[in-house]
């Protein structure tokens, strides 16, 4: 449209500057209530994007943690597991050298017996999780307890002449300020005492050494509730993660909520803005249209 009557040409230049900037709210207003953000750039959030960009990194630190505990809790359940067979192993361990004390078992079925249970216990320090072997440590690629179970140097003391992993316990971070040992190691004294319990059984059933038995017998039970014990400190870490999880999430949701917060837009507000914003866009184009109609005659009038 071509400007001809120059009395209404200053208010027509206004109308469209009115006009551009209400269109230009309109257009922005109108994207973020269809995408519920404040933009699709940081320049949206400009003032909070170091604060949206560390929360950001906050949550996905916690969520590796989150990921890295659910490993550290199947762990910590196959070592439970593992304990609780090898405290049954010994439990029947101990009734056989009882049996054998009293006489009613013959040696060779008891010796057969007896290190079969040995072999089964040698077998379940052994065992692995996820290729890694959980009784040796720090020591986790090779196989923590020799087998066959060598006897003990001194019959009746226990010894780890049969451990061949690490001296130092292996740990796990769970949390930013905490750390736990996430194994138990083959060269722990319950495990020690019911080895040497048993081969100070292989030994006193072969001379019929009735003492020798009840030492090994006695030797067997304190392994037994050693390995219990064992058991409480693994059910201990288990809970001790399952609760830093519990506040991990807790503490994610709460930063998830602030971004929230920085990144989306109040979409109910920002309807009714677009509302407002439309009325507005189509009072300046009835206005427009009707500068645009006068001329200098209906000035004159």
């Amino acid at each position: 449209m071509s400007i001809t009557n120059v009395s209404t040409f200053g208010s027509l230049q206004t109308l469209l500057q009115n006009m551009n900037v209400v269109q230009t709210d309109l257009n922005n207003d109108s994207e973020e209530v269809s995408s519920g953000l404040k933009g699709q750039t940081f320049d949206a959030i400009n003032g909070s994007v170091e604060q949206f960009t560390s929360l950001n990194a906050q949550v996905a630190r916690l969520q590796d943690y989150q990921q890295n505990n659910s490993v550290v809790v199947s762990q910590l359940n196959t070592t439970n597991t593992v304990l609780g067979q090898i405290e049954q192993v010994a439990t029947n361990v101990k009734g056989l050298i009882a049996a054998q004390t009293s006489g009613t078992t013959s040696v060779a079925s008891f010796q057969q017996q007896i290190q079969a249970n040995l072999s089964s216990i040698a077998g379940s320090l052994n065992t692995t999780f996820e290729g890694n072997y959980i009784f040796g440590g720090t020591k986790n690629d090779t196989p923590p307890v020799t087998t066959p179970v060598p006897a003990t140097v001194q019959t009746g003391v226990p010894d780890a002449s049969y451990y061949m992993g690490s001296s130092q316990d292996s740990t796990i971070r769970i949390s930013d300020n905490q750390t736990i040992p996430n194994s138990i190691r083959a060269d722990d004294p319950s495990f020690q005492q019911i080895i040497a319990g048993i081969n100070e059984a292989m030994q006193a059933s072969a001379s019929n050494n009735t003492a020798q038995l009840q030492d090994a017998e006695n030797l067997v039970s304190t392994g037994i509730q050693g390995v219990i014990a064992l058991q409480s400190t693994a059910n201990a870490n288990i809970v001790t993660v399952q609760n830093v999880d519990t506040q991990s999430q807790t503490l994610q949701t709460y930063y998830q909520g602030l971004t929230t917060s920085i990144s989306q837009s109040d979409v109910v507000s920002l309807s009714t803005q677009v509302a407002q914003d439309q009325s507005v866009l189509e009072a300046t184009y009835s206005t427009f249209a009707r500068i645009s109609s006068l001329s200098l005659v209906n000035y004159l009038k």
